[in-house]
C-alpha cells in the first residue's frame, strides 16, 4: 500500500467503496470514498445515512468519519451540514465541549439567518447546564431567525419551556409551551410538550391539569408504539397520582412501567419503577 502510486490507491479505494455500497455497509463505503478523494460524495452519503447509523449504536464511528473532513475540503453548505451533524453526535456522546465547537465552526459558514437559527438553538440547548442566561440568549437569537412555520421552532419552544420550569419561572414557561402546541406539532413533539406542561402544572399544584396532560401524552405514545417513552409516561403519571394521594392508581401505573421496562431490558428504568412503587407504598 505504501509503495503504490497515489492515483492507483484512489482507484482501489473507489472500487472498495463501490463494493461496500452494494453490500449496504455504509460506514466503510464512506471511509473509502473519502480516501479515494471523492469528498463531496462521501459527505453526501454520510449526511443521508447518519441518523440511521447513529441509531444503530455506532455514534463513535460516525463521529470519527465526520471529524475526518477538514476545513476547505468541502463547499460551505456541506461543511456547515457536516459540522451541525458532528455537533449533534458529540452531544449524544456526552462531549458538550466538542459539540459547542462544532456548532461555532458551522456558524462561520452560515451567513443567512435561516441557516443560523438551528445552530443558535443547538447552542441554547448545550448551554442549559453551563450558563442558563447564555442559554436563554441563544434561544432568543434562534427564535428571531426562525421562520414562523419552521418545525424546529416547536423544539426550541419546548426546550426553553423546560428551562423556564427548572428556573421556576412559571409565567414564562407556560406561554412557550402553549405556543408550541398551537404550531401543530407532530404526535411525538406533542407528547413531549404535554410532559413539560404536566411538570409545570405539578409544580403549580394544579394536579388535575397535570394529570390530564400526562394522560394525553401517554395515549399519544401508546398509539405510536414508543415503548421506552410509554414507560416514562407511566412513571410520570404515577408520581402525579402519588402527589394527589391516589396511591393505588400510582402503584398500578408504576407496576405497568416496570413491566414495560423489563420487556425492553432497561434495568435502570425497571429499578426506578420499583423505587416509585416503594415510595407510593410508604406514602
Amino acid at each position: 500500500y505504501q509503495r503504490e502510486p497515489a492515483a492507483q490507491i484512489k482507484v482501489r479505494h473507489a472500487r472498495a467503496a463501490a463494493y461496500y455500497r452494494t453490500e449496504k455497509q455504509v460506514l466503510p463505503a464512506i471511509g473509502h470514498l473519502r480516501l479515494a478523494g471523492r469528498l463531496a460524495e462521501a459527505a453526501d452519503l454520510l449526511l443521508t445515512h447518519a441518523p440511521g447509523i447513529t441509531s444503530d449504536l455506532q455514534p463513535a464511528e460516525v463521529r470519527a468519519e465526520l471529524s475526518a473532513f477538514a476545513l476547505g475540503q468541502l463547499d460551505t453548505t456541506r461543511w456547515r451540514r457536516i459540522q451541525t451533524l458532528l455537533s449533534d453526535v458529540c452531544a449524544a456522546l456526552g462531549d458538550s465541549d466538542a459539540a459547542v465547537n462544532a456548532c461555532r465552526a458551522a456558524l462561520k459558514s452560515a451567513p443567512a439567518a435561516a441557516d443560523q437559527a438551528p445552530l443558535f438553538r443547538r447552542l441554547g440547548k448545550l448551554y442549559e447546564m453551563r450558563n442558563q442566561m447564555h442559554s436563554l440568549s441563544y434561544y432568543r437569537q434562534a427564535e428571531e431567525r426562525f421562520a414562523p412555520n419552521d418545525r424546529e421552532l416547536i423544539t426550541l419552544l419546548k426546550d426553553r419551556g423546560w428551562l423556564h420550569i427548572h428556573r421556576r419561572a412559571w409565567d414564562k414557561a407556560q406561554p412557550d409551551l402553549e405556543l408550541a402546541l398551537q404550531l401543530d406539532p407532530d404526535p411525538t413533539q406533542r407528547a413531549d410538550i404535554l410532559d413539560a406542561l404536566a411538570a409545570l402544572h405539578r409544580y403549580q399544584q394544579r394536579y388535575a391539569d397535570a394529570i390530564d396532560a400526562a394522560q394525553e401524552a401517554l395515549a399519544l405514545r401508546e398509539q405510536a408504539g414508543e415503548l421506552l417513552q410509554v414507560a416514562k409516561s407511566l412513571g410520570n403519571l404515577g408520581l402525579l397520582y402519588t402527589a394527589t394521594g391516589g396511591h393505588a392508581h400510582a402503584i398500578a401505573a408504576h407496576q405497568e412501567a416496570h413491566v414495560v421496562a423489563r420487556r425492553l431490558g432497561n434495568r435502570e428504568l425497571a429499578a426506578t419503577a420499583l423505587l416509585n412503587i416503594g415510595l407510593a407504598q410508604h406514602m
